[in-house]
């Protein structure tokens, strides 16, 4: 981002550090984040771009995918890829 937009477009950027939470939060509120994560990417409201998926046995042909310059989305490891179709339903 440019500063310029930092400083005269009044924008705000802000991170977020995912694992300082998780460390002081109780076993029932990581439980209940995670079921309504899982609702979020079922319903679609979380989704991620994915150029490619590849079962683990082509690990290093996913590694060398995923360092290419201009990807459209995330090279993804499937551990169990024949188990998707029991998932969609």
């Amino acid at each position: 981002m440019p500063a310029a937009d930092l400083v005269f477009r009044d924008v705000v950027l802000r991170g977020y550090w995912f694992t300082p939470w998780f460390e002081h939060a109780s076993a029932q509120d990581i439980v209940t984040t995670y079921a309504e994560l899982g609702q979020l990417v079922l319903d679609g409201t979380i989704r991620v771009a994915t150029e490619a998926t590849y079962p683990l046995e082509q690990v290093r042909d996913a590694l060398a995918h995923a360092a290419r310059p201009g990807r459209a989305g995330k090279v993804l490891l499937l551990p169990n890829p024949e188990m998707l179709g029991a998932l969609s339903k």
